[in-house]
């Protein structure tokens, strides 16, 4: 098997492995409507974790990571948590 083939495998089961953490945008944009915005916070944390567990098989197959956007608005979601609670307490 030559270097070309090998290489299509390997990316076929990347793909694979991949596909298996995948969030999905739609349920949750409808269950978010529903809810009034409520679910929200639910669907950043579910896109979050999915994003590190993608990155985590990347860095598996040593593969450029993506950045972690969910992740990121999640911090600064908690970060801003923390400094309304500690205002409101002061």
């Amino acid at each position: 098997m030559n270097t070309l083939e090998q290489r299509s495998q390997q990316m076929i089961l990347i793909n694979s492995e991949l596909a298996q953490h995948k969030t999905n945008h739609v349920l949750h944009l409808i269950i978010t409507i529903l809810s009034v915005g409520l679910w929200s916070f639910i669907w950043i944390v579910a896109s979050a974790s999915t994003a590190e567990e993608q990155n985590k098989i990347r860095r598996k197959y040593e593969i450029k990571e993506k950045f972690n956007l969910a992740g990121a608005i999640l911090a600064a979601w908690v970060g801003v948590v923390v400094v309304a609670i500690a205002t409101v307490n002061v």
